[in-house]
């Protein structure tokens, strides 16, 4: 290996451990301040450049706006049908869902995608679960009445919340990908990648607890899938890293309906790429239109 790269490398790695010292010394001095500021950050997605790929996807929709708390979020649509709705995870896009868009299509369906408040072509900085929630709402209430909803991640969380906590929300057929099953899990996990102490986690669920006006015990999944009474299909891969299978097994056991799809070596993201998820959630769709 060339000896510059060595030392630029070096360079690098002693940098990032003086961060990470500053970091602990700064929140064991000043544990409150550090926390509304780790807070700021975690409300706060990174967007990524627009690629090639992701500029086609959009020129090949039709393009629609979503009224959101005085902003419009960035719709696309494809086909003509019953309407299925697509709402990404954290730091996503509308277009991580792209591989469902065709085989909808092709099956009658009408699909909307959109991109959620801070993500994508869409206005705003930060983010949350109920922010989130308000906004797949007012999608609903834009492209409705729906047929079904596939959810990743992030934005599934927010789906199932938003449908536990307001039933008189209708999603047809509810499909969540990579759902964690709780907040707790979603800020801990989030701390551990950055390699800050674990003492901040508390902290930093305090400050987001009077951040979003509700306690942190409600942000559940699987408390809000006892309540649910829509059919549901859970799909999560058993090895995925971002949010525990265990998990997922307990909102699919509490969601009285609801099937669990296991995926293995999949991950967090590639189920939504997987050929074989792709063909059972549209067929769990379709189940539900030739049921009518």
């Amino acid at each position: 290996m060339d000896v510059s790269i060595q030392v630029r490398r070096s360079q690098w790695t002693g940098a990032e451990e003086l961060r990470r010292r500053a970091f602990y010394l700064l929140c064991s001095i000043a544990p409150g301040l550090m926390s509304r500021l780790l807070v700021e950050q975690f409300l706060t997605p990174q967007r990524r450049a627009t690629s090639p790929r992701e500029q086609a996807f959009r020129e090949s929709a039709c393009a629609r706006s979503i009224p959101h708390n005085g902003m419009e979020l960035a719709g696309y649509a494809w086909g003509e049908g019953p309407t299925v709705l697509l709402v990404h995870g954290w730091e996503g896009r509308a277009s991580n869902l792209r591989p469902f868009v065709a085989p909808l299509v092709q099956r009658g369906f009408r699909v909307v995608a959109f991109d959620l408040p801070a993500h994508g072509a869409s206005p705003g900085t930060q983010t949350d679960l109920v922010d989130a929630g308000r906004a797949i709402r007012a999608a609903i209430a834009q492209v409705g009445p729906l047929r079904g909803v596939i959810a990743h991640s992030f934005g599934a969380a927010a789906t199932l919340l938003l449908l536990g906590w307001q039933p008189e929300v209708w999603a047809g057929r509810v499909v969540l990908v990579g759902a964690p099953a709780e907040l707790r899990g979603m800020v801990a996990q989030w701390v551990r990648a950055r390699h800050l102490p674990e003492r901040v986690t508390d902290k930093m669920q305090q400050v987001l607890a009077a951040r979003v006006g509700e306690p942190m015990e409600i942000f559940s999944l699987p408390t809000v899938a006892a309540s649910m009474r829509l059919p549901g299909l859970v799909v999560h891969d058993r090895q995925d890293p971002v949010a525990p299978f265990a998990g997922a097994e307990e909102v699919a056991r509490r969601w009285r309906g609801a099937r669990l799809l296991a995926t293995d070596g999949l991950g967090h993201r590639s189920p939504l790429r997987s050929p074989k998820v792709i063909q059972e959630v549209v067929a769990f769709l379709a189940r539900g239109e030739d049921s009518e």
